[in-house]
C-alpha cells in the first residue's frame, strides 16, 4: 500500500511539473503583437524612457509565470469590415441600398484590447451609423460624388477609431444606389 502511494504522489508531482512546464510558455503568432497580464493587470516597463507603458510582445515565445500570468494578443495585421445591403433614405425621401468597405488596422493594440469590447463589432456598428447620418443629409445628385462621401465618413470615424487604436491606411468606399429598390417614400399627414 505504501508503494502505490508513493507511486501516484511521484506520478502527481511529474504531472503537476509538466502542466507548469507548458503553462510557462504562450506563443503569440505571426501577425499578432501581445500582452502579457500579471493577476489581471497589464505588465508596464518601470524604467526608462517609456516607464508606464505596457510591455508589448512580438512574434515569439513569452515566458509566463505558471497560473500567475496570461496573454492576450489581437492581429495587426489590415482588417476589412464590409456594410453590405443597408437601406438609407436619403433627403428626397428615396429609398436606397448601400454598400460600403471600411480597410482599417490595428496600430495601438493595448487600446484595441482593453479601451473597447468587440472592436470590429464596434467599428461596423460606429461606420453604419455614420455612414447613415451622412448620406441621410444628401440627395441623389450628392450621391455621385463617393469620392467627397468616403473622406466625410472616415473623417468622421477617425477620431473615435484612434481612441480605439485602430488607423484606416486605405479606404474604399463603394456606393451604389439600386434603381429596383429605389421608392419615393411618402409621408401621411397626420392630423
Amino acid at each position: 500500500m505504501d508503494l502505490s502511494s508513493g507511486a501516484v504522489e511521484v506520478l502527481s508531482v511529474i504531472a503537476g511539473g509538466l502542466v507548469s512546464f507548458f503553462k510557462a510558455f504562450k506563443f503569440v503568432h505571426e501577425g499578432e503583437l501581445g500582452v502579457k497580464l500579471r493577476f489581471g493587470r497589464v505588465i508596464r516597463y518601470r524604467l526608462g524612457k517609456r516607464k508606464g507603458e505596457p510591455k508589448i510582445f512580438r512574434p515569439g515565445f513569452v515566458f509566463l509565470i505558471p497560473f500567475l500570468e496570461t496573454v492576450r494578443s489581437h492581429h495587426v495585421r489590415q482588417e476589412t469590415i464590409r456594410f453590405d445591403h443597408q437601406r438609407i433614405m436619403i433627403k428626397e425621401g428615396l429609398i436606397f441600398d448601400i454598400n460600403a468597405i471600411v480597410i482599417f488596422r490595428v496600430t495601438n493594440i493595448y487600446r484595441a484590447l482593453f479601451e473597447i469590447e468587440h472592436l470590429e463589432y464596434s467599428i461596423e456598428d460606429l461606420g453604419m451609423g455614420i455612414l447613415r447620418d451622412e448620406l441621410s443629409s444628401k440627395d441623389h445628385t450628392d450621391l455621385a460624388n463617393t469620392a467627397r462621401i468616403s473622406d466625410a465618413l472616415l473623417d468622421n470615424i477617425k477620431h473615435k477609431a484612434e481612441e480605439w487604436g485602430v488607423v484606416y491606411p486605405v479606404q474604399d468606399d463603394e456606393l451604389r444606389a439600386d434603381s429596383r429598390n429605389s421608392e419615393p417614400y411618402h409621408r401621411k399627414s397626420g392630423s
